[in-house]
């Protein structure tokens, strides 16, 4: 699959696989705007972010494990800390206001949970 269509299968597996109290505790996704595309041409692209914590991200904050994956390319492990520098450098941002935030992540100064 690729595009949109990947995403759109990550999320309905998502919603198939976990029910509401592990999705809001335990395992989540945004989908982020990715300022770097791999595509000659493009100024943006969509990514996503994947982040699970089998504690519970409000319980054990510290446990967040964080993944980053494009279409057509491999699911990669980031840390915290590399995740953050691509946000603080805007090569990826939010898409909109309302979009899932990552937690964890300092966004202007506040982190999300």
């Amino acid at each position: 699959m690729v595009g949109i269509d990947a995403f759109s299968y990550i999320l309905q597996l998502r919603r198939i696989l976990f029910n509401n109290e592990q999705k809001e505790n335990n395992i989540g996704v945004t989908i982020v705007r990715n300022n770097e595309p791999f595509e000659e041409g493009r100024i943006a692209m969509a990514s996503a972010i994947f982040y699970i914590n089998d504690r519970g991200f409000k319980e054990a904050p510290d446990q967040n494990v964080y993944y980053y994956y494009n279409p057509n390319d491999e699911l990669v492990k980031v840390t915290k800390e590399e995740l953050q520098s691509k946000f603080d450098s805007k090569l990826i941002e939010y898409v909109g206001k309302d979009d899932p935030r990552i937690p964890g992540i300092v966004e202007s100064g506040v982190i999300k949970r």
